[in-house]
């Protein structure tokens, strides 16, 4: 739900009236829950930016970077815009968000969607966030990084074949290039939010390990306590499984900067 404009409630009750199944989120409060999908798909309201489609683990990263109304935030990888327009929401549309992205066309996607939602605080930015972004120090910043996306298999089976051995590898070393270049654009006492959309160890608690070795200046910072329950790990961290939280595969962990 677009919570500038709708509730949670007022969505459910929308789609109730259209005959839909709908459920709350099971973690997530503005998190609605259609069956059949389509008929969210072919909404009026989709159309006038009551809400946005998004799985429930995708919508765990902005209330995972805690901000605040007169934040500014970084979304470093940040095409199509569903978690920049999702921490407008919680920022109640005041404040600055600079959404970068390496694809001009995928920017335009970021802009159209801000514009449904009518969330003005978001501004685009063309750059590739694996090199310098020359950005002063902010107090929050998002690294939703390019992976393998093996989480999503259940919506897009084609994945298992789409990716071999040498791409993941090459995947690993961009992923670190961003994190390496996002450090310097968090100010200190600031969060970086390291998330992806795949079940790859090598990619998630690897990565993160490999992040807090190479920047002694950072050190994990607990998920808010409502998240789903670790599964052995740190509270900073959660690998999200479909079969265990009915969501998509999805890898959070939040760090603290000084």
């Amino acid at each position: 739900a677009n919570t500038l404009r709708v509730t949670p409630q007022e969505v459910a009750s929308h789609f109730m009236n259209l005959g839909a199944d709908v459920t709350p989120g099971s973690f997530t409060p503005e998190i609605v829950k259609v069956k059949p999908g389509s008929l969210a798909v072919r909404d009026s309201w989709l159309k006038q930016g009551k809400y946005y489609i998004q799985d429930e683990s995708s919508a765990l990263a902005a209330h995972a970077l805690g901000v605040q109304p007169g934040h500014l935030v970084y979304d470093l990888c940040s095409a199509p815009g569903g978690k920049a327009t999702h921490l407008g929401q919680l920022m109640e549309n005041r404040g600055r968000i600079l959404a970068i992205d390496a694809d001009p066309r995928r920017i335009l996607r970021v802009e159209e969607n801000a514009r449904r939602l009518g969330i003005t605080i978001i501004e685009t930015r063309k750059a590739d966030a694996s090199k310098e972004l020359n950005l002063k120090p902010a107090p929050r910043v998002l690294v939703d990084a390019p992976c393998t996306g093996w989480g999503t298999i259940r919506k897009r089976p084609d994945l298992r074949w789409r990716k071999k051995p040498s791409d993941v590898a090459k995947l690993i070393q961009i992923q670190r290039k961003i994190l390496s270049r996002a450090a310097r654009c968090v100010q200190k006492g600031g969060l970086l939010l390291y998330s992806t959309c795949t079940i790859n160890k090598g990619e998630n608690q690897d990565q993160a390990q490999w992040f807090l070795a190479e920047h002694p200046d950072f050190s994990g910072f607990p998920l808010p306590s409502w998240f789903p329950e670790p599964l052995g790990e740190p509270p900073w961290q959660r690998q999200l499984f479909p079969q265990i939280h009915n969501l998509d595969g999805f890898f959070l962990a939040l760090f603290r900067k000084g």
